[in-house]
């Protein structure tokens, strides 16, 4: 069931003990790795699912509900996106002259 020593070991530390466990600070589940509580985040504290029927990652901005196709679009789309007037801009420095000049926010 287990290839290598360590995988074992790293299993009993996981699931069997409470042995340095990290905490996600949003629900309070406990992980036994770093890898593990970032995955957790991404797919409950954010707006990725994970779609059974395609097979995929579905990713969609939290505040417009628009999706995308690849993380880095989306974290570029979030980055210019102006959650008070609800625009969203293709370049920074147009969201930066919007947040200056235009918003309402300010």
């Amino acid at each position: 069931m287990f290839n290598t020593e360590y995988i074992l070991l790293n299993h009993i530390k996981c699931v069997h003990t409470n042995d340095k466990l990290i905490e996600c600070l949003e629900c309070q589940s406990r992980f036994c790795s770093k890898w593990n509580l970032i995955r957790h985040m991404k797919l409950l504290h954010t707006n990725i699912n994970y779609d059974e029927k395609a097979g995929s990652i579905n990713l969609s901005c939290p505040s417009s509900y628009i999706k995308f196709g690849n993380m880095d679009i989306l974290k570029e789309h979030i980055a210019n996106y102006c959650s008070s007037c609800q625009i969203s801009f293709q370049h920074k420095t147009s969201y930066d002259a919007h947040k200056m000049y235009y918003c309402r926010e300010n």
